[in-house]
């Protein structure tokens, strides 16, 4: 049996506000094999941002969290951004406006590394970039050279998803990374999403609250409900999965 790729073991998030504590993730054990790709439902508060918050570091929580064995539950956000790449909501998270969408691609190539001062070798690279960004079908391919800032949402979306995989995360965090798209962009993508997880062999979680999405993409199901895990659905149990046996956790 192949060693878990990310691993939870009583992991629970508790915030302070107003002299109040409120535990909004509770005691969540998740295991997360090489390859998974699951996708997350839940209704709003349930607790999936602060799952994806509390295993990017960007919360400090209880437990124990560890990747591919490595217990890495010390570790700050800065410090998991080697093992970890995320694609959020808002297309303006996660690129830099002022630079081009060539620039934002190479500065991707060095996630997570030590910086330090090195030639940008775009013009080397504008051939193998120019591969990669016309598989998207949006035009990003002839807008190397434009400031990121002047894309569509689309464009910019597709962008991120982009940057995020150029270094082939240990996990790749998709946080609701269609939802400000209309209908067709949003397909367009999601398809792609797909395509790159199983060309690359990458492990993803994807919080989303498309239901139909959901059910069709990934190998593997869960269902989030105050803060704790629900349901959790493997390929063949989500299979024979329908919409209807997934409303009624959201009465």
């Amino acid at each position: 049996m192949s060693e878990a790729a990310v691993s939870l073991t009583n992991v629970s998030v508790t915030v302070h506000q107003q002299n109040q504590s409120k535990t909004i993730l509770q005691n969540m054990n998740l295991t997360i094999a090489p390859q998974d790709f699951i996708t997350v439902l839940g209704t709003n508060g349930a607790g999936k941002s602060t799952l994806f918050n509390a295993i990017a570091g960007n919360l400090s929580a209880s437990g124990t969290i560890t990747f591919a064995g490595k217990n890495v539950t010390a570790l700050n956000a800065i410090q998991r951004a080697k093992y970890i790449s995320r694609v959020f909501q808002d297309p303006k998270m996660g690129t830099a406006g002022r630079m081009s969408v060539a620039e934002n691609l190479v500065l991707a190539q060095h996630r997570g590394e030590r910086r330090t001062l090195r030639g940008r070798r775009l013009e080397a690279q504008r051939d193998q970039l120019k591969e990669e960004t016309a598989q998207f079908g949006n035009g990003l391919d002839q807008l190397l050279d434009s400031p990121t800032e002047t894309l569509s949402g689309g464009q910019r979306q597709s962008l991120s998803l982009l940057m995020a995989v150029q270094k082939d995360p240990a996990l790749l965090l998709l946080d609701e990374h269609t939802a400000a798209l209309d209908p067709h962009t949003s397909a367009q993508l999601m398809a792609l999403t797909d395509k790159i997880i199983k060309e690359r062999k990458l492990t993803a979680l994807m919080i989303t609250h498309r239901m139909d999405d959901a059910l069709q993409y990934g190998n593997r199901l869960i269902v989030l409900d105050n803060g704790r895990l629900r349901a959790d659905y493997n390929a063949a149990e989500k299979k024979n999965l329908k919409r209807e046996d997934l409303l009624e956790f959201f009465d």
